[in-house]
């Protein structure tokens, strides 16, 4: 699982970061819930794909992390990564999400809209 492939307060530090920065990229001004459900749809990834969280964040075309992360944005990645197991399984089914309406694009099955974000899971 996660917590076993992470050894070093390096690599906890550097995952909270990309977290941080797509949750900052994607969901910033979003209220607090959809911050942390846009931080599980890159857990989720990296737990399903068993890869890290940095390398999920990175992928190309897949999410637009920004640079400076908001305090916010550090404090519902930091949550979403170490309360993981105890988030609502509602969450941990979303696989993507968009915002706003000129992405046409399916996604899989709808599973929540959370203010301007609908979620998808596989």
């Amino acid at each position: 699982g996660r917590q076993e492939r992470v050894s070093s307060p390096q690599v906890i530090a550097s995952t909270l970061l990309c977290l941080a920065m797509v949750v900052n990229g994607e969901a910033r001004g979003e209220p607090f819930y959809g911050q942390l459900a846009v931080a599980t749809v890159v857990i989720n990834r990296a737990e399903g794909n068993r890869t890290s969280v940095c390398f999920e964040a990175k992928r190309p075309y897949q999410f637009a992390p920004k640079k400076h992360p908001t305090k916010a944005s550090y404090v519902a990645s930091y949550l979403a990564y170490y309360l993981y197991s105890f988030l609502p399984n509602s969450l941990k089914k979303n696989w993507y999400f968009k915002s706003g309406t000129r992405d046409k694009r399916h996604y899989g099955k709808y599973n929540m809209t959370i203010a301007h974000h609908k979620f998808y899971s596989k």
